[in-house]
């Protein structure tokens, strides 16, 4: 009887001992459960945190490699001054002409102090051609820049072409490298002046022929394949059909440029046997 009895009382304590121990568990669980949900939400508030923080941290790399890009672009055309090498001035030029910055049909730039005009042409990935023109594009002459001219030998040929053609200045004055200085400082400035869509420059600057200055301080004057554009105002632009649709140089004049009549009559020894485009065609 007495093992009987026993037996219940042990089942009992048991029991009990077991509920406690459950009660515990139960409420270890809900303090952990807690202290993970307050930790969850801290995780989630850092991560957003770091989140936004990341974000930053793109758009400052976004921005680094774009102005990295563009001052390569910058230092390309930089080179053509510092490096003379044949390969450095082809490959700017075909930067440019990919950019539509210069014309497909090459890109002119005048002799100093004379009426001829230096026009480079890429024939090709890898033939660099000059041609030395008159001021309505009549070629004089056609030098091909071959791959084993050293620099000096093939300028040399320029200062010979343009002493042929009758416009040697003289001594220590027939300096070809002059108009490649002054290309290169003109890639640097229309690649500036197009560097950011809302300057409003890069449905003007486009596909130049030419750039020429006449004599007055911040009077050059652009010539794409389609218009003509002063220097100091290039988002302003007289198609080239337009040319002598009015007296345009009594109305330039009016703006302050006074250069202008020297200018529009570049054009039209220019664009001379260039068929006229019609506005829908621009």
């Amino acid at each position: 009887m007495f093992l009987l009895v026993l037996a219940p009382g042990e089942w009992i304590a048991n029991r009990l001992l077991h509920g406690i121990k459950h009660a515990e568990e139960t409420s270890t669980q809900a303090l952990d459960s807690a202290a993970s949900a307050v930790s969850t939400a801290e995780d989630a508030k850092e991560i957003a945190e770091r989140a936004e923080g990341s974000l930053s941290d793109v758009r400052s790399i976004l921005m680094e490699r774009q102005e990295k890009e563009y001052e390569s672009e910058l230092d390309l055309y930089r080179g053509v001054s510092d490096d003379a090498s044949r390969s450095t001035l082809i490959t700017a030029l075909r930067t440019a002409t990919d950019a539509e910055i210069l014309s497909e049909n090459g890109v002119r730039v005048s002799v100093w102090e004379t009426d001829l005009h230096y026009r480079f042409v890429l024939n090709g990935e890898d033939d660099l051609e000059v041609r030395l023109e008159t001021d309505d594009c009549t070629v004089l002459s056609s030098h091909t820049w071959g791959k084993d001219d050293e620099p000096p030998t093939f300028y040399q040929t320029l200062v010979e072409a343009v002493r042929a053609a009758g416009e040697d200045l003289g001594v220590l004055l027939n300096d070809p490298t002059e108009s490649v200085e002054r290309l290169s400082k003109m890639l640097v400035d229309v690649a500036n002046l197009r560097s950011q869509a809302l300057m409003g420059h890069r449905s003007t600057l486009r596909r130049i022929i030419q750039k020429q200055d006449f004599g007055v301080e911040g009077g050059g004057w652009y010539f794409t394949e389609r218009a003509i554009l002063p220097e100091r105002q290039p988002s302003y632009e007289i198609a080239i059909h337009r040319l002598n649709e009015m007296d345009w140089g009594d109305h330039l004049r009016g703006k302050g440029w006074y250069e202008a009549d020297l200018a529009l009559d570049f054009a039209r020894k220019l664009y001379s046997d260039k068929p006229s485009v019609s506005a829908e065609a621009e």
